[in-house]
C-alpha cells in the first residue's frame, strides 16, 4: 500500500494536460482553492493574471517545446506551493494526427517531473467520463454541465469566477477554457475517491461500498490496456 506524506490537510490536484489547452485545479479538504488554464491570448492573460498562463502559438518546434516548459513550470509551482498528497491526470489518448507527438512530449515531461516528488495517478479519458456522469462516452457538454452543477452548488467567489469564464473570455474561447478546467475537476474528483479509498483501507475500513456505482465501475474496470485501478501502482520515484 502506498504511504502518503503526513500533512495536516487533504490536498489533491487534478490536471487535464493538453499542448494548447491544459487545465488544472487544486482542492484542499475537498474545496476548490485554485485553478489555472493555458491560453494563447495576451488579452485573456490580462483578465486572469493569476489563473491563465500564456503559451506561444503553435509555430515550429521551438514554440512547441516552450509550451511544454511553460506548462510544466506552472504545474511544478502549484505542487511546490500546495504540497498535494496525490496528483491525478488524464492518461494518453490516441489521435491520428501530429498532435499525438505533442501530447506525448507534454505528458512525458509532466509524468517524469511529478513522479519524482509526489504520487501520480493517470486515468483513461473514458474512465473519467464514467466516474463523472456515468457514461464512458460522455460528451464535452455533459462534462461541462457536471462541472457547472458542482460550481453552482459551491457558490464561492472562486467557483463563480470559473463559471464566468465563458462570459468574460468570449463564448467560443471561454468554452474551451471552461472545458479544460471542468475536465481537471472530474480528474480531481476521481483521484480524491481513490485517496479516500486508500486512506480507509489503511485504517481498516472499506469506503468503496459508499461510493457511487459509476465510480465503483471505474475502480473495478479491467481492459486490454489497463489492470484494475486498485491493483495498478501509482507513478512515483523508486516504485520499480
Amino acid at each position: 500500500m502506498t504511504r502518503f506524506r503526513a500533512i495536516k490537510r487533504n490536498c489533491v490536484i487534478g490536471i487535464d494536460p493538453s499542448p494548447l489547452g491544459t487545465g488544472g485545479v487544486v482542492y484542499v479538504d475537498k474545496r476548490l482553492v485554485d485553478y489555472w488554464f493555458a491560453t494563447e491570448s495576451a488579452g485573456v492573460l490580462k483578465k486572469y493574471p493569476n489563473r491563465a498562463i500564456l503559451i506561444p502559438k503553435n509555430e515550429g518546434e521551438n514554440s512547441r517545446i516552450e509550451r511544454v516548459r511553460i506548462q510544466w513550470d506552472k504545474i511544478h509551482e502549484m505542487v511546490k506551493s500546495y504540497r498535494p498528497q496525490i496528483v491525478g491526470m488524464e492518461d494518453y489518448i490516441w489521435t491520428p494526427s501530429f498532435s499525438v507527438y505533442q501530447i506525448a512530449e507534454l505528458g512525458g515531461v509532466i509524468r517524469l517531473g511529478l513522479s519524482a516528488i509526489v504520487p501520480v495517478r493517470t486515468w483513461p479519458p473514458d474512465s473519467v467520463k464514467m466516474a463523472r456522469v456515468g457514461n464512458f462516452k460522455a460528451t464535452k457538454g455533459e462534462m461541462i454541465d457536471a462541472a457547472i452543477r458542482e460550481l453552482t452548488a459551491d457558490g464561492s467567489d472562486l467557483a463563480n469566477e470559473v463559471l464566468d469564464l465563458s462570459i468574460k473570455t468570449g463564448t467560443v474561447k471561454g468554452q474551451k477554457y471552461l472545458e479544460a478546467v471542468s475536465d481537471a475537476m472530474a480528474i480531481q474528483k476521481l483521484t480524491q475517491y481513490e485517496l479516500d479509498y486508500r486512506n480507509g483501507i489503511r485504517i481498516g475500513e472499506n469506503p468503496l461500498k459508499s461510493f457511487p456505482d459509476r465510480v465503483i465501475r471505474v475502480f473495478h474496470r479491467v481492459t486490454s490496456h489497463s489492470k484494475c485501478v486498485l491493483d495498478r501502482p501509482l507513478l512515483m520515484k523508486g516504485s520499480v
